[in-house]
């Protein structure tokens, strides 16, 4: 099971929004967001979508043990219910990784993460109840250093030049999995 410290969903929903509607004064103007929805990713930017993620602290052993040939400062965990959703918007949709503990910021187009290798592992919450979730290695994907400049521009410069259409591998290869 996991037990979580009495306020810590409502502080980690409170930073978690501050960092949405940031990533939003990024997109411009041409954005709409959908930040309350469980069933829509949350920027729509004509032409692409976007959710926001964050790991807001170093993974503790209960996740890094499942990859233990991944340095756990490398793992992000991600609701796989969350990339499920994103297969709806096919090529458009678009993952923003923050790793908060090391300052980065990784961008994922869906389909690279559904390629990329991957841990899926259920969380359980409680007796009757599981989370499915993926760890990813962040280094598979594009860290973007000065995201708030260079997010819509590697968006919408993607979705010109179709990446996904090549034969290459999308995301790193050479992971030792378990």
């Amino acid at each position: 099971m996991y037990g979580r410290p009495p306020g810590a969903g409502r502080g980690d929903f409170q930073a978690a929004r501050e960092f949405e509607e940031t990533v939003g004064e990024w997109l411009g103007s041409h954005k709409i967001g959908s930040l309350d929805s469980t069933t829509k990713m949350d920027w729509w930017v004509p032409g692409v979508y976007i959710d926001v993620k964050e790991k807001r602290q170093p993974l503790s052993d209960r996740f890094t043990k499942h990859w233990p040939s991944v340095p756990g400062e490398d793992l992000f965990v991600l609701d796989e219910l969350s990339w499920r959703r994103s297969m709806g918007y096919g090529y458009s949709a678009y993952f923003l990784l923050r790793d908060v503990p090391m300052g980065r910021v990784f961008l994922a187009r869906a389909d690279e993460l559904g390629c990329a290798e991957r841990v899926r592992l259920d969380r359980e919450t409680s007796a009757d109840r599981k989370k499915g979730k993926w760890l990813i290695h962040l280094p598979s994907f594009r860290q973007l250093n000065d995201p708030e400049k260079d997010l819509l521009p590697t968006v919408l410069s993607d979705q010109a030049d179709t990446p996904w259409k090549l034969s290459p591998c999308l995301s790193q290869t050479d992971i030792e999995t378990v």
